[in-house]
């Protein structure tokens, strides 16, 4: 599946977490870029305690992402996407 086409939060691109944040990355919207560029951004479904358990889809920076959240899953396209990118 290309890093363009929104996947499902059941089956994301990639997964990262930190504390009790949760972001599925969905949709890559520049994947051309680098995702450690101040302006890529992501669609992600994240859950955090201000979600009380459910979801808030949108986008977000990925540089915000990388920041905080550790990866602990993802696709191997997504991996070779943050491979060509490091």
């Amino acid at each position: 599946m290309s890093l363009r086409k929104t996947a499902t939060k059941e089956a994301p691109h990639a997964t990262y977490v930190a504390g009790h944040w949760t972001w599925h990355v969905l949709k890559v919207n520049a994947p051309k870029k680098s995702p450690h560029s101040p302006y890529t951004t992501w669609m992600v479904a994240a859950q955090s305690p201000m979600t009380h358990g459910g979801w808030d889809i949108g986008d977000t920076y990925a540089i915000e992402v990388l920041r905080y959240g550790v990866r602990v899953s993802s696709t191997t396209e997504f991996n070779a996407y943050m491979e060509e990118h490091a």
